[in-house]
C-alpha cells in the first residue's frame, strides 16, 4: 500500500469516528428524535410515536404518527411532541413565529451543541424556551439550558415555561437522536386509599361539606412517583380541587343543593417509566340532601275571632297558643306555613282531654276541613262555635305538614289548646 493511500485511509477513519452519531443514528433514522422530557407540573412529554405501544391507536384522531426530527444539515428541529396533560407541543417554525424574544425557530448548533429557540404548546398557547438568560446553552453540566452532545447525539439540560415551570431533558430516560433508548419497565406502585368521607353525610342547604381523605403508598412516602388527586361530584370534576399532593387532608367543598356522590381517584405517575402509571378509586362517599330546612316554618294560633287573629303581623312569632272560653262562645284558628318546595302534605286533628275523639271534635274537624284550601296555601283561618252542651275540658288542635321533595322528608308540627269552661269561670 502506498504512503498516499495510507494517508487517505487515516483521514477517512478520523472523519468516520468524529461523525459516528450522524452515520450510525441520524442518517439511519432520518433525524428522528426519541425519548421523553419530564415536568413535575404536566408530567411526561414524548418525542416519538414509536416509543408507545398504542401510539397509532391513541393518536388516530390526527390521522398521522407524531414525532420530532433534527435536520443533520441545518440543525433545525421540527415536528410535534405529545403531552397527555397539555396536548401537542410544536417544534415547527411556522408555529413559533412571534415568540417572546430572540430567535424563535428551535435549532441545534451541530458544532457547539448550543440549542436555541422555542417550543409551543398549541392547546394552551404556552411558550417553552429551550435556552435563555437563566438557562444558557451550551452547558454540558446538565444544569443549564437544553444542550446537545455532538459526540453522542443526546440532549440534556432544562427548558422553561412560565406556565409549566422547568422541563427536564435529562431525566432517567435520555432524549437521543437515531436510536430508541432503553425504557425502564418497572411497574408503578399502586396507591392505597385508606379513608375517604364527606361530613356531614346528611345535609341541608345551610351545611358546609368537608371532604377528608387518607392515602398511603403515594408521593412523599415512596420514591420514583408523583401523585395526583381527582375529585368528582356526581361524575363531574371539581375544578378547583388542589390538595397539593398531600397524602391526607381535608377540603371545604361548601353547601350542596341535591343528593351528591363524591369520588376520589388517586394516581401515581412514574418519574422513571414514561409508559407507567397506577390509579385507585376510593370507595365513594355520599351526601343526602335534606333541603333548605332552615326556612321551613309552621304555626297554628288560636283566638276569639278570625278578624282578631288576622291582625297578627308575624304569625310565626305569635304566642297565641291557648284560649279559654265559656260554653256557647265562638273561637277561631289561623295557620301559616313556609315549606321548602312541593309536594307538601298536611294532616289536621283535634283531640279531647282524654286524647280521643267525640262528637264535638268530629264536628270541629269537619268545620276545619271545609275551611282548608284545596291546594296547600301559605296561610288560612277557620271560625268555630261551641254550644251549651259542649263538654267541658281541654281540646288540642294539631297541624302537621311534611315536605316530601327531599330524600329524608321534613315534617313540621304545631298545636294550640282550647279550654271550654262553664259560665262561672272567667274567660281568657
Amino acid at each position: 500500500m502506498t504512503l498516499q493511500r495510507i494517508s487517505q485511509f487515516f483521514v477517512l477513519l478520523l472523519i468516520l469516528i468524529g461523525s459516528s452519531w450522524y452515520t450510525q443514528s441520524a442518517h439511519a433514522a432520518e433525524g428522528d428524535v426519541y425519548g421523553w422530557a419530564w415536568s413535575s407540573n404536566i408530567g411526561w412529554i414524548g418525542f416519538s410515536c414509536e416509543q408507545t405501544v398504542s401510539c397509532i391507536t391513541t393518536n388516530a384522531v390526527v390521522g398521522v404518527d407524531f414525532g420530532v426530527k433534527l435536520s443533520t444539515t441545518t440543525g433545525q428541529l421540527s415536528g410535534y411532541a405529545w403531552s397527555p396533560s397539555v396536548g401537542w407541543i410544536s417544534f415547527n417554525s411556522a408555529d413559533v413565529v412571534g415568540c417572546p424574544s430572540g430567535s424563535c425557530t428551535p435549532t441545534v448548533n451541530l458544532t457547539t451543541g448550543e440549542v436555541s429557540g422555542f417550543m409551543k404548546s398549541l392547546q394552551t398557547d404556552s411558550w417553552i424556551s429551550l435556552a435563555g438568560t437563566n438557562h444558557t446553552s451550551p452547558d454540558t453540566s446538565g444544569n443549564g439550558g437544553v444542550t446537545f452532545a455532538t459526540t453522542t447525539g443526546k440532549f440534556s439540560g432544562f427548558a422553561w415555561s412560565s406556565e409549566f415551570g422547568w422541563i427536564n431533558f435529562q431525566s432517567s430516560t435520555t432524549i437521543s437522536v437515531g436510536t430508541t433508548p432503553i425504557v425502564d419497565t418497572t411497574p408503578t406502585p399502586t396507591p392505597d386509599c385508606s379513608s375517604f368521607f364527606a361530613d356531614p353525610g346528611t345535609a341541608t342547604a345551610a351545611d358546609t361539606i368537608d371532604i377528608s381523605w387518607t392515602a398511603t403508598n403515594v408521593e412523599g412516602s415512596i420514591s420514583g412517583v408523583t401523585t395526583s388527586y381527582t375529585l368528582t361530584q356526581n361524575g363531574l370534576d371539581v375544578a378547583n380541587f388542589n390538595p397539593s399532593r398531600q397524602s391526607s387532608g381535608s377540603y371545604n367543598f361548601g353547601p350542596v343543593d341535591q343528593n351528591t356522590a363524591f369520588n376520589l381517584t388517586i394516581t401515581n405517575t412514574s418519574t422513571t417509566n414514561p409508559n407507567s402509571s397506577a390509579s385507585v378509586m376510593c370507595i365513594p362517599t355520599d351526601v343526602v340532601f335534606q333541603g333548605d330546612v332552615s326556612s321551613n316554618k309552621l304555626n297554628l294560633i288560636i283566638g276569639r275571632t278570625t278578624s282578631a287573629l288576622n291582625t297578627v303581623s308575624d304569625i310565626y312569632a305569635s304566642g297565641n297558643k291557648a284560649l279559654r272560653i265559656n260554653r256557647g262562645r265562638t273561637f277561631a284558628l289561623r295557620w301559616g306555613m313556609v315549606m321548602d318546595t312541593p309536594p307538601i302534605s298536611c294532616t289536621r286533628s283535634i283531640r279531647n282531654g282524654s286524647g280521643g275523639t267525640d262528637s264535638t271534635t268530629t264536628a270541629w274537624e269537619a268545620t276545619w276541613a271545609s275551611a282548608w284550601p284545596k291546594a296547600v296555601d301559605q296561610s288560612g283561618s277557620a271560625a268555630f262555635t261551641s254550644s251549651a252542651s259542649t263538654p267541658l275540658g281541654s281540646y288540642t288542635f294539631n297541624l302537621s305538614c311534611t315536605d316530601s321533595s327531599v330524600p329524608t322528608p321534613i315534617t313540621k308540627t304545631s298545636s294550640s289548646v282550647l279550654t271550654v269552661t262553664n259560665s262561672t269561670i272567667q274567660e281568657q
